[in-house]
């Protein structure tokens, strides 16, 4: 994994904008926006990026960094690799991307 910083106040990623790699976050808070709505809050431990990775298509939801925020970051390729060499990720991604998509349309 790569490791990237963001200062508060930055989009890490933006709703519309390509996918271009799923974030870990280690160190940090982060606010979640579809919409322009606040959707959620996320913390060490938390991830996003993975449903634009998995789709292909665009970010779903613009993730902007609340505290200095701190990343494990890999690209799509990376990704896939690490899914394919551990199947018990993929049901536990895809539980919580329907866990996501069931909040955003409550």
């Amino acid at each position: 994994m790569h490791e990237y910083t963001f200062e508060a106040g930055r989009a890490v990623t933006s709703e519309g904008g390509g996918g271009q790699g799923f974030f870990v976050i280690s160190e940090g808070k982060a606010r979640v926006e579809v919409k322009g709505r606040r959707a959620k809050i996320l913390g060490p431990g938390d991830y996003f990026g993975e449903m634009a990775l998995i789709s292909g298509g665009p970010r779903s939801a613009t993730v902007i960094a609340m505290t200095d925020l701190r990343c494990q970051f890999l690209v799509q390729s990376e990704f896939r690799e690490f899914v394919d060499d551990h199947p018990k990720v993929a049901w536990a991604l895809l539980q919580a991307m329907v866990a996501r998509i069931q909040q955003v349309h409550d």
